[in-house]
């Protein structure tokens, strides 16, 4: 299974992009910083990123989560990522969104038209109600993406997550599949 938009290509996890994975991560380093939880140790290396591949495969097969890497039709070169994690089925259907993509390859509208394809999969066949997406307040990026896909505020989430070391508050927003369905329509 695999996902194509005009200029990429979304792919499920392979133990094949161990190695593209490792240098994504160690190229964006500084870049993901500021967002990120502080990494554990080994999460620089390719024998990590075998084993996450792995987790994520089985994740993905006991409808946990649908995790996509983004790669350029051009290059065949990975670029970001979409993770769609945490689902909750029964009467909630839910489900977190978290995305990134590769420093240089920012401010091309990249992630705005594979985050598009991959949320009209998760509503359509994946039969999600409602997706979540939480960000740093600071992270503009994050925010205007979210915006332009139609994702509502819902508030702050005081102390959310741990990132560099410190309690940080995120942004939670939301999107429902009624509002996708009248965007698409």
């Amino acid at each position: 299974m695999h996902l194509e938009t005009e200029r990429c290509i979304l792919k499920p996890p392979s133990p094949d992009d161990a190695e593209a994975l490792t240098q994504f991560y160690l190229e964006n380093k500084a870049h993901f910083a500021p967002w990120d939880p502080i990494p554990p140790t080994g999460f620089y290396t390719i024998q990590h990123w075998k084993a996450k591949t792995a987790e994520h495969q089985q994740e993905y097969l006991s409808g946990k989560s649908f995790r996509l890497r983004i790669f350029l039709k051009q290059t065949q070169e990975l670029i970001g990522l979409i993770n769609y994690t945490n689902f909750e089925r029964g009467a909630f259907q839910n489900c977190r969104l978290g995305y990134k993509i590769a420093s240089r390859h920012e401010g091309q509208g990249l992630m705005y038209e594979t985050v598009l394809a991959s949320l009209t999969y998760v509503f359509q066949e994946l039969n999600i109600h409602r997706v979540e997406a939480n960000y740093i307040p600071e992270n503009r990026r994050s925010a205007q993406l979210l915006k332009r896909l139609g994702f509502q505020e819902l508030g702050i989430s005081k102390t959310h997550l741990r990132i560099k070391g410190e309690w940080r508050d995120h942004q939670m927003s939301y999107k429902l599949s009624e509002q996708w369905q009248e965007t698409e329509a």
